[in-house]
C-alpha cells in the first residue's frame, strides 16, 4: 500500500475493494497507525468545528459579565455587591444559577429549574436528579477573601480557554483512538466467524488489519455527526452495522486458500 493510498484510505475504503486485499498483507503496526490517523484527523476537524463555536463562548462570557453584578467570597460566605437575589437566565440556554445573599439555606425543591443555587452560606448543585450541598468558605484560611466581578470573569476565561480546549482535544484524541482499537478488535473477532461462512482463512492479525480499514465508514459517519441537523441520520449503531458489512466484503475479496 502506497503512502498516497494510505492517506486516502478513509475515502477509498468505501468503494475501492482492492484496498482490503492490500490491508490484509500489511504489518499490524501500520493498521494501528491507520486508526491513529483516523483519530487525529477527526480531532483536527473537531478543533476547527470548536473554533467556529468560539464566538458563542465569547458571547456567553459577555452576557455573564453584564448580568452578574459581582460578589465577595470569604470564610464567612458569599455577599453580593448589590444585596439581594440574582437569577441568571440565559435567553438561549435557560436557567443557569441563582445567587441570593438574603438566605443562608434553602430546601432542594426551592431551586426550581436552576442547576446551581448559591446562598450566603451554602452552594447547592443538582447532579443526575439529586442535589448536593457544600458550605462556602468553611475550609478557607482565616484571611481568605476574593472579589468576583466582570474583570475577574474575563481574566479567568482568557487564561483557561486555551488550556481547557487543548486538554479536551487531547482527551478526545485518546478516547477516539481507544474506541477505534476496541471496535477493530470486536470486528476482527466477528471476522473469525465470517471467514468460515465465506470460506476464507485469514490470520487474526490479517482480520485486525481488514477490520481497521472497515471502520472507515464509521469515521465518515462521525464527521457527518458534527454537522448540525445531520447527526440524527448518522447514528453509531448504523455505522457499526455498515462496518461489519464492509468487513464481510473485505474478507470476501481475499483470495481463497
Amino acid at each position: 500500500m502506497t503512502t498516497l493510498r494510505f492517506l486516502l484510505a478513509p475515502v477509498l475504503a468505501l468503494f475501492d475493494l482492492k484496498i482490503y486485499r492490500e490491508a490484509a498483507n500489511i504489518r499490524v503496526g501500520k493498521s494501528f497507525l491507520y486508526l491513529t490517523y483516523l483519530s487525529f484527523v477527526f480531532t483536527v476537524i473537531l478543533f476547527f468545528a470548536g473554533m467556529a463555536n468560539m464566538p458563542k463562548a465569547d458571547a456567553f462570557v459577555g452576557w455573564l459579565k453584564s448580568n452578574f453584578t459581582g460578589a465577595t467570597l470569604s470564610r464567612e460566605g458569599m455577599k453580593l455587591d448589590v444585596p439581594g437575589r440574582i437569577e441568571l437566565r440565559h435567553p438561549q440556554w435557560g436557567p443557569i444559577a441563582v445567587f441570593d445573599d438574603t438566605r443562608e439555606t434553602i430546601q432542594p425543591d426551592e431551586m426550581g429549574l436552576f442547576p446551581v443555587y448559591v446562598t450566603s452560606k451554602m452552594m447547592y448543585v443538582r447532579r443526575n436528579g439529586s442535589v448536593q450541598s457544600s458550605a462556602i468558605g468553611s475550609n478557607a484560611q482565616k484571611d481568605f477573601k476574593t472579589h468576583i466581578d466582570s474583570a475577574l470573569i474575563q481574566k479567568i476565561y482568557d487564561r483557561l480557554k486555551v488550556p481547557v480546549a487543548s486538554f479536551l482535544l487531547f482527551f478526545t484524541f485518546v478516547i477516539s483512538l481507544v474506541w477505534r482499537i476496541f471496535l477493530a478488535l470486536l470486528l476482527a473477532s466477528a471476522g473469525v466467524g465470517l471467514q468460515l461462512i465465506l470460506s476464507r482463512k485469514l490470520s487474526f492479525s490479517a482480520l485486525w488489519n481488514v477490520a481497521s480499514f472497515a471502520l472507515s465508514i464509521g469515521f465518515v459517519f462521525s464527521l457527518f455527526e458534527l454537522i448540525p441537523g445531520l447527526g440524527r441520520f448518522f447514528s453509531g449503531g448504523v455505522a457499526l452495522v455498515l462496518s461489519l458489512i464492509y468487513l464481510g466484503i473485505g474478507i470476501a475479496v481475499q483470495p481463497k486458500n
